[in-house]
């Protein structure tokens, strides 16, 4: 009998960073995702941070506009969340990192009902 496969311990969201390294970048990041959906205001603030720090990272870029248009989003400001979504989802598809195509997905849905 073949023995279970063992999945690799995970230390960090995944889904909240996708395919992201380690560091500054995605912690912060994944400190935006554990405040949603309480703290919109400080999601925001992350998310605006992680932009700043993520430079000509394109998939920070992307993850930053997702953050931030989530966030816009549990704010109620649905006209501005929606581009930085729209943004986000276009610039990960072609990076191929699933978890973020994931999170940015189920927040343009909840944008749209």
């Amino acid at each position: 009998m073949a023995e279970p496969l063992q999945s690799p311990a995970i230390s960090r969201d995944a889904h909240a960073v996708g395919t992201l390294p380690p560091g500054p970048l995605a912690n912060l990041l994944e400190e935006a995702a554990s405040h949603i959906p309480d703290r919109p205001d400080r999601i925001l603030a992350l998310a605006l941070e992680a932009r700043d720090l993520a430079g000509d990272d394109a998939l920070g870029q992307a993850f930053a506009a997702v953050y931030e248009g989530f966030a816009r989003y549990l704010l109620s400001d649905h006209e501005a969340a929606l581009p930085l979504l729209t943004r986000g989802l276009a610039a990960m598809e072609p990076l191929g990192d699933l978890a973020g195509r994931s999170l940015a997905l189920g927040a343009l849905a909840s944008v749209h009902v």
